[in-house]
């Protein structure tokens, strides 16, 4: 299902290849006014059709404005185009001086994306955590304002099993781009596991407004954690010392092997499974978090514990 803001988008789109240019206008800027909290990717594509329409009216220096406070509020974008648009608007005015500019920064934009996809590529597919942490790290330090290495550092940390560092660096993302979905989105589990309960719930409930229906399955397993959290197993959860215990230090490594010790002890009782897929499943062993799961579900099918297993499973089956 295409989210709203999309669907105008394309609505717009589709009025000002009509040359119905003010209508498109109209309808962009009331609906930026009235949904404030929509996705930076989202804005970026409205504020170019926005652009777009103004410079086919022949309103060149209106077109540099929106263009220019969009860029201004948000330094850091995931793709040039905006950069290379604006410096096309001011070639057009002659100011072949800001157009420099403004085509440096789409390739200075350019190079850190490919550093970024350099460092996916280690992160993801040879699995080597180090080399890609060294690539986001001197992103971080050489960027500031590149709210997507903050990310990335917060996905290795996170796969390493830190807690604390992932969170930390998940939250400085978000600091500069407010509607980060993937930042969001991996803030609320981390914020759950370490008894931040009402950070956890602002973080889903956040990113089910962001999604608007986008996800279908991750908004089914958002909704079920949110159901979650207000009850008794995680109450009990965070009331358990030997499950909290070590993620209460920030160290999930030593949370999983806890759990694996009490399910050796005690393999009947749902909750260490049930601790243990999660865990799992936050630092993306997937193939083990499915069989934890899938011992949840054996072990006590009607339990909320089950339910959310469930939940958690399908969005994993689907991305």
């Amino acid at each position: 299902m295409m989210p709203e803001s999309s669907r105008v988008a394309m609505k717009a789109m589709k009025e000002a290849s009509k040359g119905k240019h003010e209508k498109a206008i109209k309808r962009l800027e009331e609906y930026q006014k009235t949904h404030p909290d929509i996705s930076l990717q989202e804005i970026g594509w409205q504020k170019d059709i926005l652009a777009r329409c103004y410079e086919d009216m022949g309103k060149i220096s209106t077109a540099i404005s929106v263009l220019e406070e969009f860029l201004k509020e948000q330094p850091y974008q995931e793709c040039e185009e905006p950069y290379f648009h604006l410096a096309r608007l001011y070639l057009k005015q002659g100011d072949k001086q800001k157009a420099k500019a403004m085509f440096t920064k789409a390739k200075e934009l350019a190079k850190i994306n490919c550093e970024l996809n350099i460092g996916m590529q280690y992160e993801y597919e040879a699995k080597e955590l180090d080399s890609a942490m060294e690539i986001y790290t001197k992103i971080s330090q050489d960027v500031p304002y590149c709210y997507k290495a903050y990310t990335c550092l917060g996905n290795v940390y996170r796969q390493k099993g830190n807690l604390n560092q992932a969170i930390s660096n998940y939250e400085k993302g978000l600091e500069l781009n407010p509607t980060d979905m993937e930042t969001i989105m991996w803030l609320g589990p981390l914020y759950a596991i370490s008894g931040k309960k009402d950070k956890a719930k602002q973080a889903f409930e956040k990113a089910v407004k962001i999604s608007q229906g986008m996800w279908k399955e991750a908004d089914k397993e958002m909704k079920a954690i949110l159901t979650f959290l207000d009850s008794n197993a995680y109450t009990e959860f965070l009331q358990d010392e030997e499950a909290s215990k070590y993620l209460s230090q920030g160290d999930m490594n030593s949370a999983i092997e806890a759990c694996q010790e009490k399910i050796i002890q005690e393999p009947k009782i749902l909750k260490w499974h049930f601790y243990l897929a999660v865990l799992y499943s936050i630092k993306e062993e997937n193939k083990e978090a499915k069989e934890e799961f899938k011992k949840v579900i054996s072990l006590a099918p009607n339990s909320s514990e089950a339910k959310l297993s469930k939940a958690i499973m399908q969005t994993m089956s689907d991305f």
